[in-house]
């Protein structure tokens, strides 16, 4: 009886010993596959990009002769523009003085020919006088028969009447040659501002036919 019951707990030994060697060979396999489940993939890193150095260019030293040379280049462009300019002001401000001394030119002359209108036409009427005067002068007996009321002595009265003729007569001729001396000196000014009105319309049609020259 002993020896059935060593060879049963022998038995129950060698079940207990391999139902355990095939738990352990069955554990590194779960294991293996529970470490074969997928990680979680990680957030891809966005590449840095780093500046990259500016490369300056190597600085080209410059002669002063040729810094020299390119400012006189200039200067002798900006001496070009301010001598054009200055020419046109020039001529600008000649045709704007010629135009200005023909209109002043032209105001007097309008003066003076007024003027002469006016003296030829007191010549006119002084000329008309001094016919009247000696028209009456031939007929001293019908002044006399108009002053009939007045007349005291027919031969004192004719000399009174011949007499008051005579002085209206040499006033009237007086008034003429101051007239006449007149109308001579103004149509003498007429006459050169006539000369002076046309020279200056030529002078003014050349400078504005040589600003339209120019600007085409």
């Amino acid at each position: 009886m002993t020896v059935h019951v060593l060879r049963s707990a022998l038995s129950a030994t060698i079940i207990i010993l391999s139902l355990s060697g095939a738990t352990a060979a069955q554990d590194p396999a779960k294991q293996q596959e529970a470490g074969a489940k997928p990680r979680p993939a990680r957030p891809a890193q966005k590449p840095s990009f780093e500046p990259t150095p500016k490369i300056e260019p190597d600085r080209v030293e410059i002669p002063p002769e040729q810094i020299l040379a390119g400012k006189m280049d200039d200067l002798s462009l900006q001496i070009e523009k301010l001598t054009t300019e200055l020419r046109r002001l020039r001529k600008e401000t000649e045709h704007n003085g010629t135009a200005m001394e023909l209109m002043l030119y032209e105001e007097r002359l309008s003066k003076v020919e007024s003027k002469l209108d006016d003296l030829t036409a007191y010549k006119s009427q002084l000329e008309a006088r001094e016919q009247d005067v000696q028209r009456r002068m031939r007929n001293i007996q019908q002044e006399l028969i108009l002053r009939s009321g007045n007349i005291l002595r027919r031969d004192e009265a004719e000399a009174a009447i011949r007499a008051d003729l005579q002085r209206s007569l040499d006033d009237t001729r007086t008034q003429k040659e101051t007239n006449h001396q007149r109308i001579s000196d103004v149509q003498s000014q007429a006459e050169y501002l006539r000369k002076r009105v046309e020279i200056l319309r030529k002078k003014l049609e050349q400078l504005e036919t040589k600003t339209e020259t120019t600007n085409q």
